[in-house]
């Protein structure tokens, strides 16, 4: 899947990702939100951004009917293998929760934890957040201190 940005970025989700997400739309309990991390590359000479993998819920996370609070415990353990095992090319690009709704929108919360994280110092220049609903995906970035939504949809 490729998503554009009126910045000029492009993110490409790989297809085992995109899987991953369809499988997520299809049989994840939307009772309760799930999440986790976005993890891949950047080309900054391109303006490009691969997500290569994600992670799962864990044991230590909060999964609430409208919430979803990720722990650092298994996540990070996760994404440190990832970066050892890429040779230290693949890195956290973000965040994706589930929303209880055909097609997600950010909530008021969501919008405020994006901002908290934009003004944050990041591995990353540009953070991106995917919220998966039942029928649709849809991703943001933050650039420039600025909230970004996507021109595509994934379905």
């Amino acid at each position: 899947m490729h998503y554009n940005f009126i910045f000029g970025l492009s993110v490409y989700i790989n297809s085992t990702v995109e899987r991953q997400i369809r499988d997520i739309m299809l049989h994840f309990d939307f009772q309760r939100e799930s999440g986790g991390i976005l993890i891949g590359s950047i080309e900054p000479l391109r303006n490009t951004i691969t997500i290569t993998d994600i992670t799962y819920p864990q044991v230590s996370d909060s999964r609430l009917p409208f919430s979803f609070f990720r722990r650092q415990k298994g996540h990070q353990e996760i994404m440190d293998a990832i970066w050892e095992n890429s040779g230290y090319e693949k890195m956290y690009l973000g965040e994706w929760h589930t929303h209880n709704t055909s097609s997600p929108i950010p909530s008021a919360k969501d919008l405020h934890e994006w901002k908290k994280c934009a003004n944050r110092q990041q591995n990353a220049p540009i953070t991106s957040f995917l919220i998966v609903g039942k029928m649709e995906a849809r991703l943001w970035a933050i650039h420039d201190k600025t909230i970004h939504s996507a021109t595509e949809v994934l379905q």
